[in-house]
């Protein structure tokens, strides 16, 4: 109950300004990665999960992205990973609720599990003293939240993985000859 609690209470962070704001102007690139990865062919497919009524992303999916994207270890451990897919995914079989390979995302719980990564990451230097107006408004409550989160799409966005995906974005665009 205390991990539901947990992850609740990051949704809940994650909705409310300033975050909610970044995560909108985010939303493009976070729906990209995720119909990408979608896309992949899940080894091993969950049947349970691939029997849901949506198409949900599997955990051998996101492992994929994690590694592409250096989002584990670098920014999250594996277990971590695993823990906060699992209570913010749909569960596929109640009784393994505890074993990723049961659960799946859609892609608002994909938004959601990379929010927790970043509130649960180690805050960020900043990168030069903020002038006494800046300083105040980092104060605030939810600074250091958007802080963390500013600081997971900047390193999503330069991962290797973020430059290949764009690189065959851009290749299969409309008007590029193929």
């Amino acid at each position: 109950w205390m991990l539901q609690l947990e992850a609740a209470l990051v949704e809940t962070q994650l909705a409310a300004p300033p975050l909610g704001l970044l995560f909108e102007r985010h939303a493009p690139f976070t729906q990209m990665v995720f119909e990408h990865y979608l896309r992949q062919p899940a080894q091993p497919v969950s049947l349970a999960v691939a029997a849901l009524p949506l198409t949900l992303l599997q955990w051998p999916q996101l492992v994929c992205f994690a590694q592409d994207f250096e989002l584990c270890p670098l920014q999250a451990g594996w277990a971590q990973l695993a823990r906060r897919f699992c209570f913010v995914g749909t569960c596929a079989v109640a009784q393994q609720w505890q074993r990723p390979e049961a659960h799946g995302l859609t892609a608002a719980q994909f938004a959601a599990l990379l929010g927790w990564c970043a509130l649960e990451a180690p805050t960020p230097p900043p990168l030069r003293t903020p002038e006494p107006a800046a300083a105040a408004r980092e104060t605030s409550p939810h600074a250091a939240a958007a802080l963390k989160l500013k600081a997971l799409f900047a390193h999503l966005q330069l991962s290797r993985g973020a430059l290949q995906l764009r690189a065959r974005e851009a290749a299969h665009a409309p008007g590029t000859p193929h």
